[in-house]
């Protein structure tokens, strides 16, 4: 039997065709898996070939009568396109990794060497990967409405670019937000993002606040901190953002999934000190500072929302980096919202340093300082108020979706506000009744905070918003000294992950 083995031909390679068959085994397991998953889904293939039979009809209208239907079938398209990409793919990580949560396989994950981090990014690479084939399957419309006259292809590519990678950008904050159990509070999420990029935009508008920024007696409306929608188009200012829009997002899925004593939080923390500084030298190769400007902020807005809710785990081996002359860092970049209450003003001075390094001729008013500290107290009066009635529950734990709910209710109390007060002509007044940050910050763009001398109001309330966490955080930051010494001597003792620090009270 063995001569008879021994005699057979050797086996010929497999063909290089056979090879697509199926994935190489270089790729990730997790990227795999929701690949062969995701692509045999019902909800794959109808939508895929309901796009295409949309296009092909938008194309063939475009051909009976290329003349008088140039616009309709363009708006078709990108009704199309963006609902597709932009909107629906997405919305597929909705549930990605609270699955895994909820199947327990989280512990199976751990033991191997993908960790959360691999099964994050596994999980948005196959998203993306999916929705890559349906930008691939909607190129040639865009060429074939090009032959058919109308649409100028170098804008219609670029803008098609930009829709990608925004879809990309958009599927991380998906998967990322994916990692808690409650519905409500994914969809919660959902709902609040606009609400915070409408606030930062808030704080760049200069069309309705120009008076609010220029210097004391100038009669001129520009400022300097303008900017239109083609200043934030900029390749640079998307590549920059969009990427660490993308590494924050899934950053912040895997520290959710991570084990308690591995660190995510220092990295996040560098890297949005990069990325803000970043946009504070891009303004020196030609980028309007408005633009800059607003990007800056929308990495300040994702950066305090993490780190003002994160859970504090206090080890000697996250303590570890931070000996000798860094351990003040400590206080500012180790994981848990005792020290995001000192990083967020610390972003907030990143920013007050691009105002005077940019905007030199703009005289810091009183108005001006009252706008800023009202849009840092927007951030922060959440956590204000989660540690003086929900400190009990949440000094230990993370409490992202307690923040959130504040938040919103905070959002819809200033919006009523300002509509009864529309309504009855006193837009002032409900500055005086109601003086909460986001009123103030509303009422600016309003113009009806700019006779109402509110900057102590809001100096008051962020001063509290860290001082009455700090006082909270005191056995916090006795347990970092004791990890800080236990990295010296070996003794891991002190590591804390004791529900008793919660007890203390003011």
């Amino acid at each position: 039997m063995s001569e008879l083995t021994a005699s057979l031909p050797p086996k010929p390679p497999p063909h290089p065709a056979a090879r697509l068959q199926d994935f190489p085994d270089r790729l990730s397991p997790v990227l795999v898996k929701e690949l062969r998953q995701g692509m045999r889904t019902y909800f794959f293939s109808i939508t895929f070939i309901l796009l295409q039979a949309v296009m092909l009809f938008t194309v063939f209208v475009g051909a009976t009568n290329p003349s008088g239907t140039s616009q309709t079938v363009t708006g078709i398209f990108w009704f199309f396109a963006y609902a597709t990409l932009g909107v629906a793919l997405p919305l597929r990580g909705f549930s990605s990794l609270s699955s895994e949560i909820k199947g327990d396989t989280m512990e199976l994950i751990r033991m191997t060497r993908m960790g959360s981090w691999g099964l994050t990014f596994g999980k948005w690479a196959a998203l993306t990967s999916q929705m890559l084939l349906f930008a691939i399957g909607l190129l040639p419309y865009i060429l074939i409405r090009y032959y058919l006259g109308g649409v100028e292809v170098i804008d219609e590519l670029r803008l098609f670019g930009i829709l990608v990678f925004q879809s990309a950008v958009t599927t991380a904050f998906v998967v990322g937000m994916s990692t808690f159990r409650s519905v409500l509070l994914r969809l919660g999420i959902m709902v609040g993002l606009p609400f915070a990029i409408y606030l930062v935009m808030l704080v760049v508008k200069v069309s309705r606040m120009a008076s609010s920024f220029t210097a004391p007696g100038s009669t001129t409306t520009s400022t300097g901190i303008s900017f239109s929608p083609d200043d934030l188009a900029d390749w640079r200012l998307l590549l920059a953002s969009g990427a660490f829009s993308t590494y924050f997002f899934l950053d912040f899925g895997a520290s959710r999934l991570a084990a308690e004593a591995v660190n995510f939080a220092t990295r996040k923390r560098l890297l949005t000190v990069a990325y803000i500084g970043l946009m504070l030298l891009m303004p020196l190769t030609g980028i309007p500072a408005g633009a800059c400007l607003f990007y800056a902020l929308l990495g300040m807005v994702y950066a305090s929302l993490d780190c003002l809710t994160e859970a504090p785990v206090i080890t000697s081996e996250i303590m570890r980096p931070f000996h000798g002359v860094l351990r003040p860092a400590a206080f500012l970049l180790s994981p848990g919202w005792h020290t995001g209450i000192f990083f967020v003003p610390l972003l907030a001075g990143l920013v007050v340093l691009f105002k005077i390094t940019h905007f030199a001729s703009v005289i810091m008013t009183e108005q001006i300082w009252t706008f800023s500290f009202a849009f840092l107290g927007t951030i922060t009066l959440p956590s204000l108020i989660i540690h003086l009635f929900f400190h009990q529950r949440s000094s230990l734990t993370g409490h992202f979706g307690t923040y959130v709910l504040i938040q919103i209710a905070l959002f819809a109390l200033t919006l009523i506000a300002f509509i009864f007060a529309s309504a009855l002509g006193q837009t002032e007044k409900a500055l005086l009744f109601l003086p909460l940050p986001s009123v103030i910050l509303v009422g600016f763009v309003e113009d009806a905070a700019r006779a109402t001398p509110l900057l102590p109001v809001v100096m008051a309330q962020v001063g509290l918003a860290v001082l009455v966490p700090a006082l909270r955080a005191v056995p916090l930051y006795r347990a970092m000294n004791r990890a800080a010494r236990g990295t010296q001597t070996g003794d891991h003792q002190s590591d804390l992950i004791s529900p008793h620090v919660g007890d203390v009270n003011l």
